[in-house]
């Protein structure tokens, strides 16, 4: 349908396919349907006819207090 833009407004990337597969633990999952590497987004996005992703910053949580205190 090119009547309007797919845009995905929620979508979190991970750095490899590996650290996807440790923060998503989704058992039964194909590989095909992992799509949070940022290639592995860009096929996604061809493949459904996605033209725009917003994304969303995956910070861990041991990461987030020296985070927030470095912010203060």
């Amino acid at each position: 349908m090119a009547d309007f833009e797919i845009i995905d407004a929620h979508t979190h990337l991970a750095r490899t396919p590996e650290e996807e597969r440790n923060w998503w633990l989704l058992p039964g999952r194909r590989a095909c349907d992992r799509y949070g590497a940022p290639e592995k987004a860009v096929e996604y996005m061809k493949r459904e006819g996605i033209s725009k992703m917003v994304v969303l910053t995956l910070i861990p949580r041991q990461d987030r207090g020296p985070l927030v205190e470095k912010a203060k």
